[in-house]
């Protein structure tokens, strides 16, 4: 394994002082952590992995609560390559954890496949 490109990551965290609204975020790009695109010398096949996620809550507000996570995904050599894009986001009611999401795959840069969701879960007393 060779690194081809170099990566970085980044984390940060704010307070919108007017909304009261606290948010952390950490974004890898060019690896998970920002190590850096790899090429598997064995299978002449390139690798890289992009993270970002971000967490939000109201300072008074609970039920403000938010994760959402993006990610890609790209493997590739001469005349083959995919990436995979996904988006998934979460929050809560007092009565539902409410999780929506999107998929999308690419081959050699067409959209082979895209799938939404959104699912309802009850709390069950959670």
């Amino acid at each position: 394994m060779r690194k081809v490109a170099e990566g970085r990551f980044a984390r940060h965290s704010s307070l919108d002082l007017g909304t009261g609204v606290s948010t952390y975020v950490t974004d890898g790009k060019g690896g998970l952590f920002g190590e850096g695109v790899v090429r598997l010398e064995e299978i002449d096949t390139a690798l890289d992995h992009s993270l970002r996620r971000e967490l939000s809550i109201g300072s008074r507000e609970p039920l403000s609560a938010r994760c959402q996570i993006t990610q890609a995904y790209e493997l590739g050599r001469e005349g083959w390559r995919i990436r995979v894009e996904t988006r998934t986001a979460m929050h809560s009611t007092a009565s539902e954890f409410l999780v929506e999401g999107r998929l999308r795959a690419f081959e050699n840069g067409r959209e082979a496949f895209s799938r939404d969701f959104e699912v309802k879960i009850p709390r069950d007393l959670a």
